[in-house]
């Protein structure tokens, strides 16, 4: 099918969208650091499950050292430096910057799968990459400042945070270029998902056991039992799921399209925050979302 990866990255901003989500519930339970570490855990779980069961082994032992190393690199890229980069950026310029300045990862992945891979776009997908991310820009800078106001931020802070913010989407962009790269050859995607998930989980954990700190996440963990549920449903959508379906996307689909259709977990959320969180948002929001959606469009034309 020529659109596999098109739709499979349209279905990760889907899976990222609830994921979100239910990471915004369990952080306000347990805190962001502690649901990150536990969703990890839940994801790596259901992703060495799944390939028992499809492949007869937990892990891709065949794979190689190659492969195993650029796939480890990716998902530490993906899921603890970008992520952490750009939380940090959070704390400098607010959440509407931050994602603002992060939606700019289709184009550092668009100029990197060129310069890596000679991967050509036609003047129509370069021009909807562009009109989405408007879109996205739009809701994004709609949707925060109605729910958190402006951020107030002195000059240093603000040039830290859009470092950040821009260090976090090149970030993702070169977890995107590893996985790529460490899937060439048709290299299942879920057998991908499973060296990432270790990867990232061992480098997660090393300092929560290294500094002692195990008994307090625990305690945390046993005072807000519920959260589990809600950070096991996270796994699933998010790093299982959404990522499973994000190489499957970067496989079939340029690595910049791909990129840009797995970024417009914003607008997906647009009616999820309105039923969810009772958010609402301006015509800039809505504007924006008719911005993304022709761009999304003219991929298919």
């Amino acid at each position: 099918m020529h659109y596999i990866g098109h739709i499979a990255a349209l279905v990760t901003s889907v899976a990222w969208s609830c994921t979100s989500v239910l990471f915004t519930i369990s952080g306000k339970k347990i805190g962001s650091v502690i649901s990150n570490q536990i969703r990890l855990i839940f994801a790596g779980m259901l992703a060495v499950a799944t390939h028992l069961i499809l492949f007869r082994s937990l892990v891709p032992l065949n794979a190689g050292l190659n492969r195993w190393v650029w796939l480890a690199l990716s998902g530490i890229f993906g899921y603890v430096v970008s992520d952490g980069l750009l939380f940090q950026s959070f704390l400098y310029i607010g959440t509407r910057l931050s994602m603002l300045v992060f939606s700019m990862s289709p184009i550092f992945s668009t100029l990197m799968a060129w310069l890596f891979f000679h991967e050509t776009l036609s003047i129509q997908e370069v021009m909807a990459i562009l009109v989405v991310i408007l879109g996205v820009a739009c809701v994004v800078m709609d949707r925060q400042n109605h729910a958190e106001g402006l951020k107030q931020s002195t000059g240093r802070e603000f040039r830290t945070g859009m470092l950040l913010g821009l260090l976090a989407a090149l970030g993702q962009s070169v977890g995107l270029l590893f996985s790529k790269i460490g899937l060439q050859g048709d290299f299942p995607a879920l057998s991908g998902n499973v060296v990432r998930l270790l990867a990232a989980a061992v480098v997660i954990w090393l300092p929560v056991i290294f500094g002692g700190k195990i008994n307090q996440t625990m305690q945390i963990l046993r005072n807000n039992a519920s959260a589990l549920w809600i950070v096991a449903a996270g796994a699933f959508s998010g790093p299982f799921l959404g990522v499973w379906l994000s190489l499957i996307a970067i496989q079939n689909a340029p690595m910049g399209i791909a990129s840009t259709l797995m970024g417009l977990a914003p607008v997906v959320l647009l009616p999820i925050s309105w039923i969810l969180f009772k958010e609402r948002f301006g015509w800039l929001a809505i504007v924006g979302t008719m911005i993304a959606v022709i761009g999304t469009a003219l991929f298919f034309l």
